[in-house]
């Protein structure tokens, strides 16, 4: 028999864990101490791990609510928009309307005046409201989605030349500690990818930190020092942590289902620009 004495346990919803890591994000903000400094540095950092551990934790509450698969890429009116980075901002957008802060990272706050593209230290623009920049709901943001996450069908057609089966759909798969989902970014979502062979500008190197070269080379959209530490971004990954790697280790990630994790090692060292020689 049980103790009349013994408190019933309730496990802690992913609503209440949201709010949980909220506070203890804003509360590490809050402490960030003034001027520069690597404890200031350091801080930031934190911050914006919490974040990213926030937008996994509210991709979770979303497949919650859609059969457990993620944001599909389709319009409204049911056609495949081959534009799909900003489609992660536009099913999250409600639950997540109360919580702008979390749009973006300590470091990298101020807009990128000028340009609709982000850089190491600036946030881009992105509209939550699926129509352009210039008409929808305005918001400024420093992170960005691994797209190879959308629940694409199988049999569609390929998505700016990226085949359809290597999509993950759900994270009804192996690996999911190795699988980015968002990261920082200085644009709305990549989907690096070697299937045009390694020189291909998707997999390509960025020049320098924060180089902008368009919106087709999706590597460039992560690769950038902006913690300016051991490890200088930071990722969150589809089992719901959320931890800090080296600029060269994006080439390690599991993107996609056919991506070779291995793909690094084969690279010659004149693959890496000058700046990137020191990580």
């Amino acid at each position: 028999m049980v103790p009349s004495n013994t408190k019933s346990i309730r496990a802690m919803t992913l609503v209440e864990l949201i709010v949980v890591i909220f506070v203890i994000g804003l509360l590490l903000a809050i402490l960030i101490p003034p001027g520069p400094g690597p404890n200031r540095g350091r801080a930031r950092e934190i911050v914006c791990r919490s974040n990213l551990k926030m937008w996994g934790l509210t991709l979770q509450i979303y497949m919650e609510d859609n059969d457990r698969a993620f944001p599909d890429v389709f319009n409204a009116n049911g056609t495949l928009d081959v534009q799909s980075r900003k489609h992660w901002s536009i099913p999250l957008k409600d639950y997540m309307d109360d919580r702008p802060s979390l749009m973006t990272c300590p470091s990298a706050k101020m807009p990128n005046t000028g340009f609709q593209y982000g850089s190491f230290d600036k946030s881009y623009v992105i509209s939550n409201s699926g129509d352009s920049e210039e008409t929808g709901d305005i918001q400024t943001c420093s992170y960005g989605i691994n797209e190879w996450v959308y629940n694409v069908p199988d049999n569609a057609a390929s998505i700016e030349g990226r085949k359809a089966e290597n999509y993950w759909h759900n994270t009804d798969v192996k690996g999911t500690h190795k699988i980015p989902i968002f990261l920082d970014a200085m644009w709305q979502g990549g989907a690096p990818s070697y299937d045009a062979g390694t020189e291909s500008k998707s997999f390509k190197a960025p020049e320098e930190n924060g180089q902008w070269l368009g919106e087709e080379y999706d590597m460039m959209h992560f690769a950038m020092d902006r913690h300016k530490g051991k490890n200088q971004i930071n990722v969150g990954y589809m089992d719901g942590h959320s931890e800090s790697i080296g600029i060269k280790e994006l080439w390690d990630q599991q993107w996609h289902k056919g991506y070779d994790t291995n793909i690094r090692s084969t690279l010659d060292e004149t693959f890496w620009p000058e700046w990137m020689e020191k990580y």
